[in-house]
């Protein structure tokens, strides 16, 4: 079994934004600004496919993790 290595970076969280593949499907992470933040708390719950606020949804506010459904598009990212 080969070991795992752990490693601790440091960076700046305003300029985060990563792409990675997880069971075949990118999942983007990004840091978001507090207006960002902002917004999406403002925005009307009706008006959404999942009717969920983002309060609800968030542990953390300032980070931003979704999961590409439709991989077709992001073929060029992985190969």
């Amino acid at each position: 079994m080969p070991a795992i290595q752990l490693t601790t970076y440091r960076v700046n969280a305003d300029t985060i934004q990563v792409i990675i593949k997880w069971r075949g499907k990118p999942v983007f992470v990004r840091h978001r600004t507090a207006s960002e933040i902002q917004e999406a708390e403002s925005v009307k719950v009706e008006s959404l496919r999942d009717p969920q606020k983002d309060e609800e949804r968030v542990k953390k506010p300032e980070w931003l993790v979704m999961v590409g459904t439709y991989t077709y598009c992001f073929r060029e990212l992985f190969g």
